[in-house]
Parts: C-alpha cells; structure tokens; sequence
C-alpha cells in the first residue's frame, strides 16, 4: 500500500541520518512484518535491539512474529503428518481391495470346481458373497479417499 512505502522510505531516509535511531527501526520492522516481509522486520527488530535491548515494544513485536512463526510451522507440520497418513491409509486400502479381488477370483475358480464335482457349494456362495461385500466397501471407501 501506497501509505507503508512511503512511511517505509521516510523512515529509510531518517536512518541515514541518524543510524542509531531505534524507534525508527522499529517502525520500519512494524511496516515490514504488516506487509508480511517477516525475515526483514525481524532483522530490523535485532538492529533496533541490539541498539537498545530493553525497547519493550520492539521485544512485545519480535515475540508476536515468533510466536506466529511457530504457530504455522507446527500448522505445517500438522499438515504434512496429515498427508502422509492418509497417503498410508490409501496404500493399505488399495492393498486390502486387491486382496480381496484376488480372494473373489479364488472363490468363484473353486465354485466353478464345486458345481463340476457336485459338492456342496453353499459355503463357497455365503464366503463369495462376503467378500464381494468386503470388496465393494472397501472399492467405494478408497473411490472417496481418492476424489479427497
């Protein structure tokens, strides 16, 4: 914005004047850290304290951007923990599908086996249709997870 430049440069102009002008580099590290320049105001704010080590409001600044620094890197962190478990709980339901494919391919080549020999193939039905349930629930969880 138009109103922080030029604060930024007057303030810029009065430091050449007078180098040792704490409030100033406090100034110019509240515009920076608005304008979301934090590694800059947060150099401005070491100047200004190292200038003066007690100038509280530039402590009260300097505590507020670390705070809020902290603040986005456990977001982030937070965030990258969370992708990483959905991408594992991805992977084992891909898995537990396949598995269960395989299973129903299984099932239904000893069914075919049952019905030639004339066994009896309620058991392979009752365990086929279970795993066609398992398979289509879990085919339906993992569609959800992959649209996410």
């Amino acid at each position: 914005n138009n109103y922080f430049r030029e604060a930024y440069e007057y303030y810029s102009q009065v430091m050449v004047v007078n180098p040792r002008n704490y409030k100033c580099l406090y100034n110019m590290a509240e515009i920076l850290a608005a304008n979301s320049k934090i590694n800059d105001a947060v150099a401005a704010l070491k100047k200004c304290l190292k200038l003066r080590p007690d100038y509280q409001k530039a402590l009260t600044l300097l505590d507020k951007i670390n705070d809020e620094l902290e603040a986005r890197d456990k977001k982030n962190k937070l965030s990258k923990e969370n992708a990483s478990m959905r991408a594992r709980e991805t992977e084992m339901l891909k898995k537990t599908v396949a598995q269960y494919a395989e299973n129903i391919k299984q099932l239904e080549a000893a069914l075919a086996e049952a019905k030639k020999s004339k066994a009896d193939i309620k058991p392979i039905e009752a365990e086929l249709s279970r795993y066609r349930l398992l398979y289509n629930n879990s085919a339906s969880s993992l569609e959800e997870k992959l649209k996410k």
